[in-house]
């Protein structure tokens, strides 16, 4: 918070870093500081600007997202510049831009001659986990700050602290790889929780080749989201290979002795497949035989 206690406000800076990292909540934090209108500590909570902040009406902050084909076209980019030119009524107008990297060219030349130029009341948040995809020439001209994942403990603790019990937050927390804001989604996500349980379900009674027959029915639950299916199996295959096992996934495959290499390799076969049109339940089951026959139970 120094450019906020010291008033020397840095005018355009990248926050880079994994998804869940705490890049717009830094990023509106401190768009809330410079716009907050207290003399000690900013933000106060209780002025006028810092309402507005809380209930999502703040002329002060300006927030760019890609559209429905994950794209900030440069036609949005002027029409944010168009709106930045008018000088606000308070200290500072903010510009929070996220997936700053899914800016098209021209989208990010059109941005360039303004933070070149910026007015000394703008100030330019570009979030991204993609920093290389930025031009080198908006790299340039901002302040890099990289986010990097918090430890599976200070997430766990994160999530107590939103009055999740330690238990479960452990288990998100390593569902996570420590990030706080995907741990906080996945307890708060049915979808997930419930793929979760099945998955519990059915590699609990997985010990083998001659199981597999007997549990396929139970992966047609998948069919619809097997990218959901894939994604946790892939984190408790990292578990396994870690020796932390904590998820009840991982803590299943554990129990009957199926190795996280293996299984990594496995479900990694199994995305190519559906990459390739394979049919899900075939993709599914072949996976469950390449983990036996390649863990040799």
């Amino acid at each position: 918070m120094r450019p906020v206690t010291t008033g020397r406000i840095v005018h355009a800076q990248i926050f880079a870093g994994p998804a869940g990292t705490g890049k717009s909540e830094a990023a509106r934090y401190i768009a809330q500081a410079l716009s907050c209108s207290a003399s000690g500590n900013r933000p106060c909570g209780v002025c006028p600007s810092c309402l507005r902040f809380k209930d999502g009406n703040a002329p002060e902050l300006t927030e760019l997202r890609p559209d429905k084909k994950n794209v900030i076209k440069v036609d949005t980019v002027r029409d944010m510049l168009k709106e930045l030119a008018l000088r606000p009524a308070g200290k500072v107008r903010c510009v929070i831009i996220h997936d700053a990297d899914r800016m098209n060219d021209n989208a990010q030349n059109a941005l360039l001659k303004t933070l070149e130029e910026a007015p000394d009341y703008a100030v330019f948040f570009l979030l991204t986990q993609r920093y290389t995809a930025l031009l080198p020439t908006i790299r340039s001209r901002c302040v890099l700050m990289r986010f990097s994942e918090m430890s599976l403990r200070d997430t766990a603790d994160c999530l107590v602290q939103n009055g999740i019990s330690p238990e479960k937050a452990s288990v998100y927390a390593a569902l996570s790889f420590g990030s706080a804001g995907k741990a906080l989604q996945i307890s708060e996500d049915e979808e997930y929780q419930s793929a979760l349980t099945k998955l519990t379900e059915l590699f609990g009674g997985f010990a083998s080749k001659r199981d597999i027959p007997t549990l396929s029915p139970k992966l047609a639950y998948f069919k619809a989201n097997p990218v959901l299916m894939l994604e946790i199996l892939e984190e408790s295959a990292s578990e396994l290979m870690r020796g932390e096992v904590v998820n009840p996934v991982a803590a299943a495959l554990s129990r009957h002795g199926h190795d996280g290499l293996k299984l990594m390799r496995a479900v990694l076969t199994c995305r190519k497949r559906l990459n390739g049109n394979v049919n899900y339940q075939y993709a599914a089951e072949m996976m469950l035989y390449d983990l036996t026959a390649a863990a040799n139970i």
